[in-house]
């Protein structure tokens, strides 16, 4: 049964229509999954397959000789009967620590474009939010949210998946607050005044 639009106030004031069911946790849950693994394996190929080979070229070099290098002392060590070696740490400048570095900072850029860009040009829904019929809008008006709000959005989510270690309670309290509210608002959510929708 559709839900009807509330009948004008004194004054000449019309309150906005009721907001769509909000999307259940479990949905949006999934439809995050979805959108991270998506965005994680397309960022991996992009890395080995284009980026790396280009500009790091020796730090993968230098990554697959560490690796066979420990896996070849490992395996001695088993052969002789000794504890496992450490695994080696390599020198802060060394090409494989660069490559490293440049990967984490491509990977937190494809996150962000991701989940905030992909969020503003489909106004509001991403591949997974789509595939679960999700959307993100105002929660004052039901409308879409600006660019820069759905880019804050896509930045708040990329900091408390890609920095968990560093900033715990950001991660906890981003991800739980959805547990506490009527609305199912997440953290990033409260910030740029959005709700998650089921379509």
């Amino acid at each position: 049964m559709a839900e009807q639009t509330p009948p004008p106030l004194p004054g000449g004031f019309t309150p906005p229509p009721p907001l769509p069911r909000r999307a259940g946790l479990g949905m949006r849950a999934l439809a995050f999954l979805m959108d991270g693994l998506l965005v994680f394996f397309f960022t991996l190929f992009l890395l080995i397959k284009i980026l790396l080979p280009q500009n790091h070229a020796e730090g993968m070099r230098d990554m697959v000789q560490t690796v066979d290098s420990y896996a070849a002392a490992v395996q001695e060590a088993q052969r002789n009967g000794e504890p496992t070696p450490p695994a080696p740490e390599p020198a802060e400048d060394s090409p494989m620590v660069q490559m490293l570095a440049y990967s984490w900072q491509i990977m937190i850029i494809t996150f962000w474009v991701y989940f905030g860009l992909v969020e503003a040009l489909c106004k509001g829904t991403s591949l997974g939010k789509r595939t679960f019929g999700l959307r993100a809008i105002k929660i004052q008006t039901g409308q879409p949210a600006s660019p820069f709000e759905y880019a804050l959005r896509g930045g708040i989510k990329t900091l408390t998946l890609l920095f968990p270690l560093p900033l715990p309670m950001l991660l906890w309290v981003n991800y739980l607050i959805p547990f506490f509210n009527g609305n199912r608002r997440a953290g990033h959510d409260f910030l740029c005044r959005t709700v998650v929708i089921a379509e």
